[in-house]
């Protein structure tokens, strides 16, 4: 329902100039690598790089089946950074509301969801009137659904298309550091360095020195094992309170979150059955794999 603009609203959004001659970037076309392809490169580089180190584990032991396992396992995650790269996030279409912002000239409309009120700017870029969960993203200059931030590292903007694979390339990642570590530790204790002593410092401190290489490359894997799970922790944050990246650091809707079905209920039951309703908001998101 839209509402109209209180006289602070009006004076606090100032009316924005537009260009109503430009219509070329009406339909999305995706740019070969996005806006930070040099980050992409790094990204892949890393996966590559932790491939070539765990092959080296691996080495050790000339399992083939290890050989097979951990190729798929680094191969997966590098299909998924190049999926999310190529994937659409949710990009709005332009000048959706230009003939509106030339009959009214409003700096802004408001309109009522959710029994909150939410003022939607005028973005001056795409030339419409910014929804509610949407943002524009100033490094790939377009307004992005139910945004959530700007990866460099993906090159891309992940929002309402590609958010659930994220967090599934977000889990893989995890699963696949989980089972590095755990294959490296295995490694030691069959090559006969482990007698139970798991929490012995000597004898960590004699490994290290003998196996240099080996104790640096768990070593390695257990802080990336680390990021990997805190990262984990935090989009299972986002999903159970059905809140975005930009919206938790933010705080765009005065510091209260009007999405999560869960946050204005007393009851135990009626906070659990909010959770619930959060989780299913994230399964229903839509599952982009093209641009």
């Amino acid at each position: 329902m839209e509402l109209e603009l209180t006289e602070d609203e009006i004076n606090a959004y100032h009316t924005l100039p537009c260009e109503p001659t430009v219509y070329e970037d009406d339909i999305y076309v995706k740019e070969n690598l996005g806006p930070n392809p040099r980050n992409l490169m790094v990204s892949l580089s890393c996966v590559t790089v932790q491939y070539l180190l765990m092959l080296y584990m691996v080495y050790q032991q000339s399992n083939v089946i290890y050989y097979l396992l951990f190729t798929f396992l680094f191969g997966a995650s590098l299909g998924y950074i190049l999926l999310l790269n190529q994937s659409n996030p949710g990009v709005l279409r332009k000048n959706a509301d230009l003939q509106k912002y030339l009959k009214d000239a409003a700096p802004a409309t408001v309109v009522m969801m959710l029994n909150f009120r939410f003022v939607q700017r005028w973005c001056v870029d795409c030339r419409i009137y910014i929804p509610p969960r949407v943002r524009h993203c100033y490094d790939c200059n377009r307004c992005i659904s139910r945004y959530d931030h700007h990866c460099p590292w993906l090159s891309n903007c992940i929002g309402i298309n590609n958010y659930k694979l994220f967090v599934l390339s977000c889990f893989h990642y995890f699963l696949t550091m989980c089972t590095s570590v755990y294959f490296n530790i295995t490694l030691i204790k069959d090559l006969g360095f482990f007698k139970g002593q798991y929490f012995n410092f000597d004898f960590w401190v004699d490994f290290a020195q003998h196996e240099r290489a080996i104790t640096l490359i768990t070593i390695m894997f257990c802080i990336t094992t680390f990021m990997a799970t805190y990262a984990m922790a935090i989009q299972t944050y986002f999903i159970a309170n059905n809140v975005t990246h930009y919206e938790f650091a933010a705080r765009p809707y005065d510091g209260i979150n009007p999405f999560n079905q869960g946050m204005k209920q007393a009851a135990i039951y009626q906070i659990l059955a909010g959770f619930v309703g959060n989780v299913r908001t994230f399964f229903n998101l839509p599952f982009a794999l093209k641009g």
